[in-house]
C-alpha cells in the first residue's frame, strides 16, 4: 500500500468514526453495512434500565397498555455480561450484549499489564458500562476496533476478524496477503508458497502487446517510395505510446534483395528493397518475441511530364502551402500536375490568408464532419445561383462556405443524408465547372482531435470516410483516393492525445479502407514519414548564454520548414503511386 493509499484509508476511517460518534441519526451505512451510531447505542442503554432473570419476565414487564419502556436486559448465568432485548410486539429482539463492569475492569487490567496502555477517552452508560474508548494504541467501539501496536497496525471487525493487518514482515488486506522475503523478485505464490509467477522477470511477463507495444501499432502495409528517392519511417510514430520508442529495436528488410535498415528511423532507398519487405519490432527487454508486418513496396518510377489532376481536401495544414508543396514534389517526380478546387491556398509560409497558392479545398479549422454536414456548428452552404458571388469572396469569408453540400431531396437515399444535407461532389463539380480529378487527397483529422471526444472520434471518422469514398466514386468512378493524416509534435500534451484520439482515429481510417475494399483507395501513413522532434516553429524566448533557446515548440500542430516540406514530399509519393495505379 502506498503512502497516499494509507492516508486515504486513514481519512476514510476518521470519517466513518465521526459518523458513528457524532451523527444525530440512529443508524449509518458504512461500506454497505448498516451500523448503530453512538447516539443509538447510548439511547438503548438508557432505555434498558430494568434487568430481569429471564426473557419471559422481561417481555411480561415491558408489555401492556401504558408501558413506555420496551427495552430490557437479561444477565448471563455467570453474570459476566447482560443480553439487551427490545420487546417488539411480544417478540424479544436481541440488540447486543453488555459486559459487566467487573469483566471490563478485568480485561482492562490484562491489557494494562501487558501494554501499559492508557485510555484517554472512555464512553460509558449511566450504569458505567463502557461503550467506546480511545487510547494511545487503539480506538474501540462495539462495532469495530482500530489498533496500532508497534510494529503492528490492525483494523478488525466486531467479531475480532482482521480487516487490515500490517507488521514489519506481513501486510494483509482481507484475503490479500503480501509478505517480505529474502528471495529476489516479486513473487505470486499459493498459500503453500508455490511460485505461480515472478513479476520481477520481464522475460516471463512481457507479451507481444505489452510495453512498449501497448495498444497495438499504427501503420499500413503498403509504402510508396520514389525509385530515385527514399522514404523515412520514424518508429516512434508507429507506437500508441510514442514516449516508449527508445525501448524498441526496429528493422526493415527486403524479401528479394540484400537491403536492410535498422534503428529508430528506418530509411527505404528507392529501388533497393524490391517490391516486398517486412518491418520487424521487438522490445529491448525481450529477445525471443517480435512483431512483424509484411510490406508491399510501391516503387514510383520517374516520369516525364505525366499529367495528373489532383483535388486536395484538408484543413489549415493543407491551406498553409500544402497544395504548393504537393505540386512542387509531384513535379520533381516528373508529373505535370493540375490542382483542382475553388479555394486558393497560401503560398506564404506565414500569411494564412494569402491567395496566391494552388487551388484546393484547404479550410482552416475544419474537420471531416464540417465537409460532410455531419456537424452543423459552422455549416454555411453555397446556395445554388450564388456560385459567382462565392468565387469573388475574400479568403476568410470564402473559407467559411461549404461548396460540396446541397439540400437533400426525397430522391436521396437516407444513408447519404446528414442533417438534411448531402455531400455531393458531382454537384460540386458541375456548379463550378471543374475538371474531373484523377486523385483526391483526404488529409483531414487534426481538428477532429480538437473537437471530438475520445469515445466518439473513431466512429465519426469511420462514418465520414465511408461517406466521402462512396460519394466520390459515385461521381468519379475512376478516381483514386489517398487518405492521409499529418502527424503532431512530440510533447506531453500531444503524446497524451496521440493515445486517446490519434490512435483510435488511425485505426478507424484503416478499418474504413479495409471495409470499403477498393483498390482505388490508398492509405498514406504520412504521420510516420515525418519527424515529430523537428520541423515545428521554435520557441520565441531569448537565447541562453550558450546561444540555445529554451522552451517547447511555439506550435505543436502546424509543421514549418523541413516539417512542412517533408510532409508533402512523402504525400507526393503516394499521390504518384495512386495516379499510376500501382498496387
Amino acid at each position: 500500500m502506498t503512502g497516499a493509499e494509507s492516508l486515504q484509508l486513514f481519512q476514510e476511517l476518521v470519517a466513518n468514526g465521526n459518523e458513528l460518534f457524532l451523527s444525530d441519526e440512529d443508524f449509518v451505512v458504512i461500506n454497505g453495512v448498516t451500523k448503530p451510531t453512538l447516539k443509538k447505542i447510548y439511547t438503548e442503554f438508557l432505555a434498558s434500565k430494568n434487568s430481569y432473570p429471564t426473557v419471559a419476565d422481561g417481555l411480561a414487564a415491558t408489555s401492556g397498555t401504558g408501558t413506555n419502556n420496551r427495552f430490557f436486559t437479561v444477565p448471563s448465568s455467570g453474570a459476566t455480561y447482560e443480553t439487551r432485548y427490545r420487546n417488539d410486539a411480544g417478540v424479544a429482539v436481541q440488540l447486543g450484549r453488555v459486559s459487566s463492569a467487573d469483566a471490563i475492569e478485568a480485561i482492562n487490567g490484562l491489557i494494562a499489564s501487558n501494554t501499559n496502555e492508557t485510555e484517554f477517552v472512555i464512553v460509558t452508560t449511566e450504569e458505567a458500562d463502557k461503550v467506546a474508548s480511545l487510547s494511545e494504541l487503539r480506538l474501540t467501539t462495539p462495532a469495530f476496533s482500530i489498533a496500532s501496536e508497534n510494529p503492528i497496525t490492525f483494523i478488525g471487525d466486531e467479531e475480532g476478524g482482521s480487516v487490515l493487518y500490517a507488521d514489519d514482515k506481513d501486510f494483509r488486506l482481507g484475503p490479500l496477503d503480501m509478505r517480505y522475503t529474502d528471495l529476489p523478485g516479486i513473487l505470486v505464490t499459493t498459500e503453500e508458497n508455490e511460485i505461480l509467477q515472478d513479476l520481477g522477470n520481464p522475460e516471463e511477463n512481457t507479451s507481444e502487446q505489452s510495453v512498449p507495444f501497448e495498444g497495438g501499432l499504427l501503420f499500413h502495409d503498403k509504402i510508396a517510395v520514389p525509385e530515385q528517392g527514399q522514404m523515412a519511417i520514424h518508429v516512434s510514430e508507429l507506437l500508441v505510446h510514442r514516449d516508449r520508442f527508445q525501448s524498441v529495436v526496429a528493422a526493415l528488410d527486403s524479401m528479394t534483395t540484400s537491403a536492410i535498415t535498422e534503428g529508430s528511423v528506418l530509411h527505404l532507398e528507392g529501388g533497393k528493397f524490391g517490391s516486398s519487405a517486412a518491418i520487424r519490432l521487438r522490445s529491448d527487454a525481450v529477445q525471443d518475441t517480435r512483431l512483424s508486418m509484411p510490406l508491399t513496396i510501391l516503387n514510383v518510377p520517374q516520369q516525364s511530364s505525366t499529367p495528373v489532376k489532383v483535388l486536395v481536401i484538408g484543413d489549415s495544414i493543407m491551406n498553409r502551402q500544402g497544395g504548393q508543396f504537393l505540386k512542387l514534389y509531384l513535379q520533381g517526380l516528373g508529373f505535370s500536375p493540375t490542382m483542382v478546387g475553388t479555394l486558393r491556398g497560401s503560398a506564404s509560409p506565414t500569411n494564412n490568408e494569402d491567395m496566391t497558392g494552388e487551388y484546393g479545398e484547404g479550410r482552416e479549422g475544419w474537420e471531416t464532419g464540417d465537409f460532410t454536414a455531419d456537424i452543423t456548428d459552422r455549416l454555411q452552404i453555397v446556395e445554388p445561383g450564388t456560385e459567382a458571388a462565392y468565387m469573388a469572396m475574400g479568403k476568410v469569408e470564402k473559407q467559411r462556405k461549404n461548396p460540396f453540400v446541397r439540400a437533400a431531396t426525397g430522391a436521396d437515399p437516407a444513408d447519404i443524408v446528414r442533417n438534411g444535407y448531402v455531400f455531393d461532389v458531382a454537384f460540386y463539380q458541375s456548379r463550378f465547372g471543374l475538371e474531373t480529378p484523377d486523385v483526391v487527397v483526404n488529409a483531414l483529422g487534426t481538428n477532429n482531435v480538437r473537437d471530438r471526444t475520445a469515445d466518439e472520434i473513431g466512429s465519426q471518422i469511420y462514418a465520414d470516410d465511408m461517406l466521402i469514398y462512396k460519394q466520390i466514386h459515385a461521381a468519379w468512378p475512376n478516381a483514386r483516393i489517398v487518405r492521409s493524416l499529418p502527424g503532431t509534435a512530440f510533447s506531453s500534451q500531444r503524446n497524451a492525445l496521440w493515445v486517446t484520439h490519434y490512435a483510435p482515429m488511425i485505426r478507424s481510417m484503416r478499418k474504413a479502407i479495409s471495409d470499403y475494399a477498393s483498390s482505388k483507395v490508398y492509405m498514406a501513413p504520412t504521420w510516420t514519414h515525418v519527424s515529430s522532434e523537428a520541423g515545428y516553429p521554435l520557441a520565441t524566448s531569448a537565447p541562453d548564454q550558450d546561444g540555445f533557446i529554451s522552451g517547447n515548440f511555439l506550435n505543436l500542430i502546424h509543421p514549418e520548414g523541413a516539417g512542412r516540406h517533408g510532409l508533402y514530399e512523402a504525400l507526393a509519393a503516394y499521390v504518384a503511386a495512386a495516379a499510376l495505379q500501382l498496387n
